[in-house]
């Protein structure tokens, strides 16, 4: 999607929305795609600010985003996405990956089947008790 027209105080933008719309992780600036108009399915909303160069920081929108299908012989096949990542703390690895991925239009594959868990465990279970 590009962005066309004139802001509020009169400046002329002419930009696709990941060159002026960011989201902020620990320092980092990640572009955003996705925009606030009616019916897009991508829905992002930031703030206009000049003084930040555009959209510095996304605000809201599109968190957790799933498309599903069928394989040929019936099986589920999904991909997913958090938008905001997975943690909100910024020491942990989590915290932007997700939003990085986004950026870059990819997807984490969704694993449906018991044994397609078990191949993919990220890290061990944890049995909570009491």
């Amino acid at each position: 999607m590009v962005l066309q027209g004139r802001i509020a105080d009169g400046e002329h933008v002419e930009a696709a929305l990941g060159d002026i719309q960011r989201a902020r992780r620990n320092g980092d600036s990640i572009p955003i795609h996705g925009g606030s108009e009616h019916g897009i399915f991508n829905y992002i909303n930031s703030p206009y600010s000049a003084s930040g160069g555009g959209y510095p920081d996304t605000i809201y929108g599109s968190s957790f985003v799933i498309t599903a299908t069928f394989d040929g012989i019936g099986q589920p096949r999904a991909e997913s996405i958090l938008t905001y990542s997975l943690s909100t703390d910024p020491t942990s690895p989590w915290f932007g990956d997700q939003t990085w991925l986004y950026s870059a239009k990819q997807w984490v594959p969704m694993h449906m089947t018991q044994a397609d868990v078990a191949a993919n465990v990220v890290i061990p279970p944890y049995t909570v008790s009491g």
